[in-house]
């Protein structure tokens, strides 16, 4: 019995030895061994993580892990995986690096030099970029070299993870015959490493910015301290041996109207029942001695978006609506008109789109010795409209 057990011992031990050889020997079990080195500080920065944006610059960055010439760069874009040795490589939905790949800005740390890294050519159907320099160039390990690939087209899904894989190489032949099934098929690779890369869904921000338009008419020190009353006149009677000017009235407009603002005004002339003084309806005038008459011009006191229209700017021989005299004195060389009815706007100030201004209205009356007496009086409407 023991001698029969001992028989059956050792043909257990062979019958397990014959098991483990059948396993090591299947095909497609075993593991590519790489003497290579591993790049490290590797990365890709994309210029933009849009699915399918096209002529995206992908900068490539890494570190040396061994001291070697260096002529053939390779770099292969998986949607499966960035493990070197995996011998798949499916190439991302939609992407490309174009039948013409272009390479940029080549640039390295002492002890390399990728600038002589100038042509550049598609493998794989536009899947993996070849780089390789006209001859040997030598590299120490530990050195950084990157360069700007800046022809790529992004895979077509959002926030959708995919892979890299880079292969050094001393010779072009090496590079010329990678295949993902054998990465040395042309010649053994020097260094190598894998690198995750990922599309994203774009942000879209909205914010509103209303129309504006801010416009404020006045008598008073300023638009907080409001007033609507004008007396014309000395101590509120005309006289016919000069004009009277007033310049109270004032108006703030601000817009961010894309075309500016208009001031308008509208309103009859002065009126006292049936009788009227005169409106300089047509050109611009200057007072004219014993003539009724009203009229306007305006100016920018402050700020700097106000234009005043040419009938309304005052201008006479140099002069202008804004060397008009406030009270009794008059004013004897600007010019004023007045072509607004009740009914009718008429544009006296254009307004750009800029931080608010302060306009002045001249207003000048005067009487004649046939002028009826009364107390005449007008209302002024002033409109702004901003165009967006």
């Amino acid at each position: 019995m023991k001698t029969q057990h001992r028989r059956f011992v050792r043909g257990l031990y062979v019958a397990l030895a014959l098991a483990v050889s059948a396993v090591t020997l299947v095909p497609g079990l075993e593991q590519t061994v790489f003497a290579a080195g591993q790049l490290t500080t590797r990365s890709i920065t994309m210029s933009d993580s849009t699915a399918s944006a096209s002529s995206v610059t992908y900068t490539v960055a890494f570190t040396f892990a061994t001291t070697n010439n260096v002529q053939g760069i390779i770099v292969d874009f998986c949607d499966n995986s960035p493990i070197i040795g995996d011998t798949t490589c499916t190439a991302p939905s939609g992407f490309s690096i174009t039948a013409s790949p272009a390479v940029a800005n080549q640039s390295s740390t002492a002890g390399c030099n990728l600038s002589t890294f100038t042509t550049a050519a598609q493998l794989n159907t536009n899947r993996t970029l070849e780089l390789t320099a006209a001859s040997p160039v030598s590299m120490t390990a530990s050195c950084a070299g990157s360069f700007d690939l800046t022809t790529v087209t992004n895979p077509n899904t959002a926030n959708h993870t995919f892979y890299a894989r880079i292969y050094t190489y001393a010779t072009t032949t090496g590079a010329n015959g990678y295949t993902v099934a054998n990465p040395d098929a042309g010649a053994t690779h020097i260094d190598h490493g894998g690198i995750a890369l990922s599309t994203a869904a774009n942000i879209t921000v909205t914010a509103k910015v209303q129309e504006q338009l801010t416009f404020c008419v006045y008598t008073g020190a300023n638009c907080g301290a409001g007033g609507t009353a004008v007396t014309l006149g000395t101590n509120g009677v005309l006289s016919s041996s000069q004009s009277f000017v007033d310049k109270t009235t004032k108006y703030d407009v601000q817009t961010n109207a894309t075309s500016g603002a208009t001031v308008k005004v509208k309103g009859a002339t002065l009126t006292s029942g049936a009788n009227t003084i005169a409106a300089l309806t047509g050109s611009p005038a200057v007072y004219a001695s014993n003539t009724s008459q009203f009229g306007i011009c305006t100016y920018e006191s402050s700020g700097s978006n106000l234009t005043p229209t040419a009938n309304y700017i005052g201008t006479n021989g140099g002069n202008s609506c804004t060397s008009t005299t406030q009270g009794a004195s008059g004013d004897g060389s600007s010019k004023f008109k007045y072509c607004a009815t009740s009914t009718t706007a008429e544009t006296i100030d254009n307004a750009t789109s800029r931080p608010s201004s302060t306009g002045i209205v001249s207003m000048q009356d005067a009487t004649s010795t046939t002028q009826v007496a009364g107390v005449y009086t007008a209302t002024l409407i002033f409109i702004a409209t901003g165009t967006y």
